[in-house]
């Protein structure tokens, strides 16, 4: 994927570099520090490019989030959850599928990556 990396994403990758060879001997990174950095990029490259062709912002201004959202319903919705996120339909079914296949197996990148899995954890 060639674009222009983000500040983040260089000094990310600068990082990995001298860890994988300072912290790991044989220059290899774990699996799940791979993928994570794969994941930023992909989503540089492509994910929020298309977000902004559809008019989302780059960045989300947190300070000035609870002001935009007013008094209205998915504003009272979002307080809801962020008060209990355990009553989440989402939360819920994500506990059920790691109760079913165990919590050793979750924490797995591969059993996360899984279409079952990614699709349980896409909201609505």
């Amino acid at each position: 994927m060639p674009i222009q990396r983000t500040r983040y994403l260089q000094d990310q990758e600068t990082e990995l570099e001298r860890m994988k060879w300072a912290v790991y001997e044989d220059g290899d990174l774990p699996w799940d520090i791979t993928i994570n950095f794969c994941e930023t990029h992909r989503a540089e490259a492509k994910i929020i490019p298309l977000g902004g062709r559809e008019g989302y912002p780059k960045t989300i201004d947190f300070a000035a989030l609870p002001s935009r959202l007013g008094d209205s319903e998915f504003r009272t919705d979002m307080d809801d959850l962020m008060a209990s996120p355990e009553d989440s339909p989402l939360f819920k079914r994500i506990v059920k599928r790691i109760g079913k296949i165990g919590r050793g197996a979750w924490k797995k990148a591969v059993k996360q990556g899984e279409k079952k899995s990614l699709d349980l954890a896409m909201v609505g």
